[in-house]
């Protein structure tokens, strides 16, 4: 699965950057997030300040699994 970043407001100011299945609106954390939000390219992940953690971990997790489904064939 291919992820964006995505960023979630609070009086027009981004509070955090979530991360988001390409053209979804629901992050891995399961924030909802407004379909036209700003909407960074996932290789931005660790340049960006204010990330949400638990998307950070998840998707890191993800990763990792795929990584290891491809050494191993799974």
């Amino acid at each position: 699965m291919v992820y964006e970043l995505k960023a979630e407001y609070e009086f027009r100011a981004v509070i955090a950057w979530h991360v988001v299945p390409v053209g979804g609106s629901r992050s891995l954390c399961g924030s909802p997030l407004a379909p036209a939000s700003t909407i960074r390219p996932i290789s931005d992940l660790h340049h960006v300040h204010g990330v949400c953690r638990p998307c950070e971990a998840l998707h890191s997790g993800a990763r990792r699994r795929a990584r290891q489904d491809a050494l191993t064939g799974g």
